[in-house]
């Protein structure tokens, strides 16, 4: 597949799949960084890295195509992988985020805050529950 770094720039950690092939952009495509952001914010870690030592720019440019490369191909290590103790809502609305496909991801930001103000919602117990032998 087509890199386009090099033309559009961007960071390669957060980009979407179609930017880094350079196919057009849409709200979908910042919800894939935004899917990157909660990802890193649960597990503390980014799901996409590459290990190239060294520090010259040449090194640099080695580790962006990586991740690139990877943006495109490799699926996204599951949070659970990373982090144990998660909300499976959580990891279920980062995981619908990074999709490759950008149809298969939230439309728009608002069905994201939906889906979180669904997890707020407290899940009634069975102390809660009126009685029924009155």
């Amino acid at each position: 597949a087509n890199i386009a770094f090099e033309e559009k720039g961007g960071t390669p950690a957060y980009m979407a799949p179609e930017q880094v092939a350079g196919e057009p952009l849409s709200c979908r495509t910042d919800i894939y960084s935004l899917g990157i952001v909660m990802y890193e914010m649960l597990t503390e870690s980014l799901p996409y890295t590459a290990k190239i030592p060294g520090n010259s720019e040449n090194a640099r440019k080695k580790r962006q195509k990586n991740i690139m490369q990877q943006q495109l191909e490799a699926p996204p290590p599951r949070p659970a992988q990373r982090h144990v103790d998660q909300n499976p809502l959580m990891a279920g609305a980062i995981e619908r985020c990074l999709h490759k496909n950008p149809e298969e991801r939230y439309p728009d930001v608002e069905e994201i805050v939906e889906t979180f103000a669904a997890w707020e919602k407290p899940v009634p117990s069975a102390a809660d529950a009126p009685d029924s032998s009155a």
